[in-house]
């Protein structure tokens, strides 16, 4: 229908929004919900991560909690974004990142129900972040990538260009001609055909496994510089059973009903996270955090809690303690 701008309040905390259009028509007020559509943070950073899975056959109950676990997982651990190449049913996928606060990208499977563009849209759409463009293209490999290369191209200051596909065998004129950084799909361990005309700094790759995060290093020119090969790349095996690999536990309810808490995070992967994320709701007041950064805090709505969203560092095999404890006023 058009394009529309909107003029956030400096205020508004960094976070994932629905967005609601309200208009009028003939019949009365007409109102349209757009899920997770708006994500408030900070600028991209020079360094950074991002996540990529796929290929769960996400269709049932079990599934669908195992995708949560995951998304769990990539968010505790600080990612910038997830992304999720072939999965199956949108239903159980828009229910499974439901609770995700960072911005996912997800395709279509070849085994995918009709109806995936009414949760997800049509593909290909662009996510912009900073000088990182991900484009989604979750059709078959043999049709049309013009709608692919055109949002790149309409796009000349993205320097870190991702693609998230089904099968990643896009041409290679389109590879070459628009500097694509990565193509992360999950359906075929084939390599792309034309792989040896790969631009030197261009990866093809997947979570090797359907119970694996691939923990993607970045800068805003693509993969950071120490990635050589694809093995350079670590990956996260997560289990559907059992103790999550990294993982909190909290003394308190985190609900806000709590003044003090104690977090315990633990990190069974030998690779560390510089800058895992934790989110803290206690009773409304001025805290105290041992051990971690506050990036922001804030009350909500009804004024009766507190949100402190903190960044911390976790090194491999080891275990982090966040304590938390409100500071009484002087009178």
């Amino acid at each position: 229908m058009g394009e529309a701008t909107f003029q956030l309040p400096k205020d508004i905390p960094w976070d994932i929004y629905d967005l609601l259009l309200s208009f009028e028509s003939k019949q009365g007020e007409v109102k349209r919900l757009s899920a997770q559509a708006v994500c408030v943070r900070p600028p991209l950073p020079e360094n950074y991560h991002v996540a990529g899975c796929g290929h769960m056959n996400t269709w049932g109950q079990q599934t669908a909690e195992y995708l949560a676990r995951v998304a769990e997982v990539t968010e505790l651990a600080g990612a910038r974004t997830l992304l999720i190449a072939n999965e199956v049913n949108a239903a159980y996928v828009s229910g499974a990142l439901l609770d995700l606060r960072i911005p996912y990208v997800v395709t279509a499977g070849n085994h995918t129900m009709p109806r995936w563009s009414e949760f997800f849209g049509a593909s290909s759409r662009a996510r912009d972040d900073g000088p990182m463009r991900i484009v989604d293209f979750g059709r078959w490999p043999y049709e049309s990538w013009t709608e692919v290369e055109s949002l790149f191209r309409s796009a000349p200051k993205t320097t870190n260009r991702v693609i998230v596909c089904y099968e990643s065998f896009a041409p290679i004129g389109l590879i070459k001609e628009q500097n694509i950084k990565l193509l992360f799909d999950a359906h075929t361990d084939e390599p792309h055909a034309e792989r040896k005309q790969f631009p030197p700094r261009t990866f093809q790759m997947r979570a090797p496994t359907q119970e694996s995060l691939r923990w993607i290093p970045m800068t805003h020119q693509g993969l950071s510089d120490e990635i050589k090969t694809n093995d350079d790349v670590p990956v996260l095996a997560i289990p559907r059973t059992g103790p999550s690999p990294l993982r909190v536990t909290f003394a308190s309810p985190n609900d806000g009903t709590a003044s003090e808490q104690v977090a315990t995070i633990t990190n069974d992967f030998a690779i560390e996270f510089p800058h895992a994320r934790l989110r803290l709701v206690l009773q409304r007041g001025t805290y105290r955090v041992e051990s971690a950064t506050v990036l922001q805090a804030f009350d909500s709505d009804d004024a009766t809690r507190t949100v402190l969203d903190l960044d911390f560092r976790v090194a491999g095999k080891s275990v982090v303690t966040l304590r938390t404890k409100a500071v009484r006023k002087s009178r």
